[in-house]
């Protein structure tokens, strides 16, 4: 990979953290996730006549298209919950950025991929160590061991 597109990555994933920040400050409000929708909405559709991008999506497509949106929004909808409800951003937002470790699972049992003992491994790992988080969590409380 260029360093370029690295960079992009990284750039992407402090974007992400700063966004899931906003969310987070906001309180988990139901109207803040709508309007941050409806923008992205009006943006994308916007973007997409400008540059007449219409004219090259493969419309077999579009059924996938629908369905990771759905999904999309359901992570969004899932994560403001539990802003809401349920606490810190320090402890929420690590364990809601566990989705990529499902990816080889999906890989492997919608895809035919073949996970190694290696990959497996670091799963279980992480998901292993976000334990110490979720356990402080549901023995002390949103804020944790030193809020008392």
């Amino acid at each position: 990979m260029q360093l370029i597109y690295f960079l992009f990555i990284v750039l992407s994933s402090l974007l992400h953290a700063f966004y899931n920040f906003l969310m987070r400050k906001k309180g988990g409000s139901q109207l803040y996730l709508n309007a941050v929708f409806t923008t992205a909405t009006l943006i994308s559709f916007i973007a997409v006549l400008a540059v007449r991008g219409y004219k090259d999506l493969p419309w077999h497509n579009v059924p996938y298209i629908y369905a990771a949106s759905v999904f999309y929004v359901l992570y969004q909808v899932f994560v403001n919950k539990a802003y809401r409800e349920g606490g810190n951003i320090s402890t929420t937002y690590p364990l809601s950025v566990l989705s990529p470790l499902f990816i080889p699972v999906w890989a492997m049992l919608l895809l035919g991929e073949k996970i190694s003992l290696l990959t497996a491994a670091g799963i279980l790992l992480l998901l292993l160590g976000q334990l110490p988080s979720r356990w402080i969590f549901f023995h002390y409380g949103k804020y944790g061991p030193f809020s008392h």
